[in-house]
């Protein structure tokens, strides 16, 4: 029987179960600092000011959290992090098209096309920062393939 201690080591040791670890923590972290720069600059600032601030922070919050523990890059920070907004606004546009897609050509309902969406950009994310942010010119391993 396996231990809890080396179910954990086994699923820090995997970098998929990792970005899923790493997901989760952000979310988390960007919804609550999310909300209270919302609270904090929404009544002096206007809408899209805060939420282009608010959009900064948890790219610049989840670009640290897949540096350092998803990816354990040893690239460059600056450029890392400008690849990091190429991926997040691909991503986007991705993902804003496919929105569009189930919404009005297949008449989805709203609620399912965003949960198809979402897991969709789970995955475009994943690849887009293995294959391009974080790259490494090192051969990789079986583990760190992207699917």
């Amino acid at each position: 029987m396996r231990t809890l201690k080396s179910i954990c080591v086994n699923c820090l040791s995997n970098q998929r179960y990792r970005y899923v670890i790493g997901g989760g923590f952000n979310t988390v972290v960007n919804y609550v600092l999310g909300a209270a720069i919302y609270q904090a600059l929404l009544p002096k600032l206007n809408f899209f000011i805060v939420a282009a601030i608010v959009t900064v922070v948890a790219i610049s919050i989840s670009f640290v959290t897949h540096k350092l523990f998803v990816f354990r890059s040893d690239g460059k920070w600056w450029v890392e992090y400008l690849r990091s907004y190429i991926v997040y606004g691909s991503s986007a546009v991705i993902n804003i098209g496919f929105m569009w897609l189930l919404l009005h050509w297949a008449h989805a309902n709203v609620w399912l096309a965003q949960a198809i969406v979402t897991a969709f950009a789970i995955v475009v994310s994943y690849i887009g920062h293995f294959s391009f942010t974080f790259r490494s010119d090192k051969k990789p391993d079986r583990e760190a393939a992207p699917l």
